[in-house]
C-alpha cells in the first residue's frame, strides 16, 4: 500500500505505473477489505489519483472501486 500510494501522484502528473503490483492489490478477496477497512481506504484514495490506467488494469480496479461498502 505505501509503495502504491507513494506512486500515484507522480503516475497522475504522467509518470509510470506499477500496474502488476496495483493488480495484485485490487484483485484480493473482497472479504479482505471488509476485514481491513482502513487498508481499503488508503487504496481507493490511491487509486482515484491514477489517471491513464492501462486496459489489462482498469477493469480490476472498478471492480475493486465497486465491490467496496458505502462507508469506506
Amino acid at each position: 500500500m505505501e509503495i502504491l500510494r507513494e506512486k500515484a501522484p507522480g503516475q497522475a502528473a504522467g509518470g509510470f505505473y506499477d500496474d502488476d503490483l496495483l493488480y495484485a492489490v485490487v484483485t484480493v478477496s473482497p472479504q479482505m477489505w471488509t476485514e481491513f477497512p482502513e487498508l481499503a481506504r488508503e487504496l481507493k484514495e490511491a487509486v482515484t489519483m491514477l489517471t491513464n490506467l492501462s486496459g489489462y488494469v482498469k477493469p480490476d480496479v472498478e471492480g475493486f472501486l465497486a465491490s467496496l461498502p458505502e462507508e469506506i
